[in-house]
């Protein structure tokens, strides 16, 4: 969801070991996506809410913005700290607040033409991982595992990804294993199926309903999509030159907000949103939500609060 580009730019979430055992793909029957039940939105947030990170854009030294999504939204993007001694009560600290959606690209070592998830250090990463979320008492069930961002884009193997996913799904029973790629006017990538939620990521794009290359991008997901995969929608929350040059003003990312939610609620395989991004200054000097007018924040308030009180019901 980081660097970006879309339909009327280039596109990108964050970027932010084990198994011994040789795991295989599992075996799945192809079925479009349109022939899957309806689940409605289970989950709302945002990117870089958890991540060590301080915005430039305030005079506070903060790194931990989840007081600030708490009472609407229930899903938020975490990166584990550096000391592994911290995981236990860090991802402890995230569940207690919302579902942790936690970057595990960083454990996998993934790289083009490396040893990837297979290679010692991985493995080590990921047994510290496992360790840890035993450690914090949270039941696995939670955690969405964030595997990939934009892994086309930055030329990661596909059979790294495969290799990655599958270790996750043998380690704990989950179907919450994402990834997010950009946007590209070749269509998405093939996608392994292993993936459990998929998204895209486009910046600078006032209405998805109303631009047909999202719709086109989507569809082309669809088409190669499974009956137990699904989708989640990263929506536009940042504000850099590429919205300037689209002619869209900071007030006008309420109104993104708004459009995008519409959109994602008249997908019926679609489950989940995702904002990029909370906090700014992760990526090329963006803006977050929080460093908008209180108009925009404001309304992603109201579609969140919408979000959860729907699940509530």
């Amino acid at each position: 969801m980081a660097g970006k580009t879309g339909p009327t730019g280039r596109s990108r979430l964050i970027p932010a070991g084990l198994l011994l055992v040789a795991l295989g793909l599992a075996a799945v029957t192809a079925v479009p996506v349109s022939g899957q039940t309806a689940t409605g939105l289970q989950f709302f947030g945002y990117a870089a809410v958890k991540c060590q990170h301080d915005d430039p854009y305030d005079t506070e030294a903060k790194t931990d913005y989840s007081d600030e999504v708490a009472g609407f939204t229930n899903a938020n993007h975490v990166c584990l700290p550096a000391d592994v001694a911290r995981w236990p009560a860090f991802l402890k600290e995230a569940a207690a607040q919302y579902d942790p959606v936690v970057q595990v690209e960083p454990l996998f070592d993934f790289s083009p033409g490396g040893a990837g998830p297979d290679s010692d250090a991985a493995l080590a990463m990921w047994q510290a991982f496992v360790a840890a979320v035993a450690a914090s008492g949270v039941p696995s069930s939670r955690f969405y595992f964030l595997l990939a961002d934009e892994p086309a884009l930055h030329e990661i193997p596909p059979n790294q990804i495969d290799r990655a996913a599958a270790i996750i799904h043998a380690t704990f029973d989950t179907d919450r294993v994402m990834l997010v790629e950009a946007f590209s006017f070749d269509g998405a990538p093939p996608i392994s199926p292993l993936i459990d939620l998929w998204a895209f990521d486009a910046y600078g794009v006032r209405d998805p309903a109303a631009e047909p290359l999202y719709s086109a991008f989507l569809d082309s997901a669809r088409a190669q999509m499974h009956r137990h995969q699904r989708l989640w929608i990263v929506m536009d929350g940042s504000y850099s030159a590429n919205h300037i040059a689209s002619g869209i003003t900071p007030e006008d990312m309420a109104d993104v907000a708004r459009a995008t939610w519409r959109f994602a609620k008249a997908q019926p395989d679609v489950v989940g949103i995702l904002g990029y991004l909370w906090a700014g200054g992760v990526d090329s000097g963006e803006k977050g939500i929080r460093d908008l007018p209180p108009v925009v924040r404001a309304a992603h308030e109201a579609i969140g609060r919408e979000i959860l009180a729907d699940l509530a019901r």
